[in-house]
Formats: C-alpha cells, sequence, structure tokens
C-alpha cells in the first residue's frame, strides 16, 4: 500500500488531438519516502557522539514519524513539527558535527518532504 502524506488529487481536461480526457494527478509524499529520511537521519546518528538527552529526542521524532508512515492516512500536521525540530538539529543543533554531504543529503531530503506536504 503506498501512502501519501498531504496528498492532493487534481482532475481536469486534457486534451488530447480533438478528444478531451479527464487525468487525476496527485501531490503529497509516500510513507516510502519518511522511511528513507528516517534511515538516513539514523545513519547521521551513527556517525556523531551525542549526549544522550538528545540522542533519545531525536530517537523520539524518528519513531513519531515512522508511525505515521506506516498508517493508511499519515497526518502532516503532525509530521511538519518535527520535520522542523530535525532540520534544527541538523544545520546547528546537535547533529550539526555529522560529515558535510550526509548531513546536507538529509537536509535536502527534509526539504523535499516538507515541500510535498505543504503542496
Amino acid at each position: 500500500m503506498l501512502n501519501i502524506i498531504g496528498t492532493m488529487h487534481v482532475t481536469g481536461p486534457v486534451l488530447q488531438g480533438s478528444t478531451a480526457t479527464n487525468v487525476t494527478t496527485s501531490y503529497g509524499v509516500s510513507g516510502d519516502e519518511l522511511r528513507r529520511l528516517v534511515a538516513a537521519l539514523r545513519g547521521l546518528l551513527a556517525e556523531v557522539n551525542l549526549p544522550e538527552d538528545d540522542r533519545e529526542e531525536i530517537e523520539a521524532d524518528l519513531g513519531m514519524i515512522e508511525e505515521e508512515a506506516a498508517t493508511g492516512q499519515p497526518r502532516s500536521q503532525r509530521i511538519r513539527p518535527l520535520l522542523r525540530r530535525l532540520q534544527v538539529a541538523l544545520t546547528a543543533g546537535a547533529l550539526a558535527g555529522a560529515e558535510a554531504g550526509a548531513r546536507e543529503e538529509v537536509i535536502q531530503l527534509i526539504d523535499a518532504v516538507q515541500r510535498a506536504i505543504t503542496g
């Protein structure tokens, strides 16, 4: 099952020659994309030496994202604040010391997920 967060379905006529056909296009982010993001963040966590409190907080956020990714209808309003906190941890907080290339890749994943959720 493909779970889509922040899904928007747009249906409208598309002209093909002299015939109009209704086409539906869906926008959003899949549970698979969220799981890929969580895996990438866990990879970064393995690279850095964090205080236990910081590690537990990040793991709790990742666990909530995984829970939402596994549901039939993930809730974007639950995921947005988690993504913002993780982005802060990556850019200025606990994970700022992670290897720059891997960190930048995860930041780009978070940005893509946030854009997909907000439409």
